[in-house]
């Protein structure tokens, strides 16, 4: 995909990018936020991703956000 001329200039500026870098996986380089991926095209792949809850976190409710007309 990216050696199509429509993202010429995208794969040089993914290049100068890390996951330490970047502002969504900066804080931990990633570490918290990528799954494990394990197995291969004849057996299948599993991934596995370990997700922390903050159960001191209040019960709350949420909704849709108002839209035009609302």
């Amino acid at each position: 995909m990216y050696t199509t001329s429509e993202y010429s200039g995208s794969a040089g500026n993914l290049a100068q990018i890390t996951l330490d870098s970047d502002n969504v996986f900066g804080d931990d380089g990633g570490e918290l936020q990528l799954a494990t991926v394990t197995g291969d095209v004849a057996a299948g792949y599993r991934v596995a991703l370990t997700v922390a809850v903050d159960t001191t976190t209040t019960p709350g409710t949420s909704g849709a956000p108002a839209g035009p007309g609302n």
